[in-house]
């Protein structure tokens, strides 16, 4: 199933959420077991130093519940990470997951602590009005309002964005796909309420005296129940963590989902704001031509000249001798084609001037002949 080139639909979502969370839960198990291990720890600690120093032990409640506060944050945001990991095929281990969360938890309490500003003074003067009519809408539309902070957390745990920019790209997430957002929520508010009527229906079949009580359930009535029946609570708990887990998964799934459409759509766009602004250039079809041109070169030597090319061009036979260079002595000479044309045209001149020459001559011996007109 492709998360990142299509849209998923909600029943896609559920079935690649149940697949994410069956992953993932092994890893989700042990960052919850570790939290819960250190809760317990600083309840330990608090008793001990109530019992030690007091009502000066009193103290030390508040910075213990706000660590384990925090703990619990973080211990969500680092499921997000792994649960993220199954899906996109990553792969991060609990540990590495937990030890990355502590600064997006830190994040998602400032981006927490600024978004309550806003509806405690909403809520603020809804109270004023002494309506209940006035309230319980308020809180319809504070409802509908923050829907698009939906991706929050999922934002800050897997995007790597601060706490304003991350509740600035959730909030433009969310209201791209409002519709979408708000028909996840109400599929997931289905399966929680036909969950929730399963969960009674077993308690009363398997635990009747639960559901006569009325009121509050005493402690001591339940902590009997769970000496009694502790396997029975503890599949319970396990199946609501898995729920629990499943709905995580469910929400990054589609975070993951609207994500990637929402940045290959910005991409696409930047691509086309980019080519529009690009100046068109020419197009120019260059055909490239090729010639060949060949020359014959014809040399008119005589006798003389095709023997003494002979010669140098010629390798002679005779043996090689060692010959020693004197420091006096010129370089050899090496005729090429040029020179030979040139010695061949000047050797031609030289044998026209020769023959010019025997020609002037034989003209000068040969002269008129002068008949004497003298008598014998």
């Amino acid at each position: 199933m492709d998360i990142k080139n299509r849209q998923l639909s909600v029943f896609e979502l559920l079935g690649l959420s149940f697949r994410a969370a069956n992953q993932a839960f092994g890893s989700a198990l042990a960052v919850f077991i570790m939290v819960g291990l250190f809760d317990v720890l600083c309840i330990a600690i608090i008793i001990v130093a109530i019992l030690l120093f007091g009502p000066l032990a009193t103290l030390l409640q508040i910075p213990a519940i706000l660590l384990c506060s925090f703990l619990t944050l973080v211990a969500m945001v680092a499921v997000i990470q792994i649960i993220a990991s199954k899906i996109e095929k990553t792969g991060i281990t609990f540990w590495d997951a937990f030890t990355s969360s502590f600064l997006p938890a830190f994040y998602c309490l400032v981006s927490s602590f600024i978004v309550s500003i806003p509806t405690s003074l909403i809520f603020f003067g809804a109270t004023l009005s002494n309506s209940i009519w006035v309230v319980n809408a308020v809180l319809l539309v504070v409802f509908f309002l923050f829907i698009p902070l939906f991706f929050l957390t999922p934002v800050l745990a897997l995007r790597d964005e601060g706490p304003i920019s991350a509740l600035v790209y959730s909030w433009r997430l969310g209201m791209s796909h409002y519709i979408r957002v708000l028909w996840t929520l109400v599929v997931l508010t289905f399966l929680m309420a036909v969950f929730s009527l399963a969960t009674v229906c077993a308690l009363k079949a398997f635990f009747p005296d639960i559901l006569i009580q009325q009121g509050p359930i005493p402690t001591p009535v339940l902590i009997s129940l769970v000496k009694a029946h502790w396997y029975y609570f503890l599949i319970g708990s396990l199946i609501w963590s898995y729920l629990s887990l499943v709905i995580q998964a469910v929400v990054t799934s589609l975070f993951l989902n609207l994500d990637y459409q929402h940045r290959s759509t910005q991409n696409r766009e930047a691509d086309l704001k980019m080519d529009n602004q690009a100046p068109v250039m020419p197009t120019v079809a260059i055909t490239p031509e090729i010639q060949v041109k060949q020359a014959i070169v014809e040399t008119a030597t005589d006798e003389h000249t095709d023997i003494h090319l002979e010669q140098v061009y010629t390798a002679s036979d005779h043996t090689p001798q060692i010959i020693e260079q004197e420091e006096d002595r010129m370089p050899t000479i090496l005729f090429d084609e040029d020179m030979a044309r040139q010695l061949a045209e000047n050797e031609r001149k030289m044998q026209e001037q020769q023959n010019k020459s025997d020609t002037d001559k034989d003209s000068e011996d040969t002269g008129p002949i002068k008949i004497s007109k003298k008598p014998l």
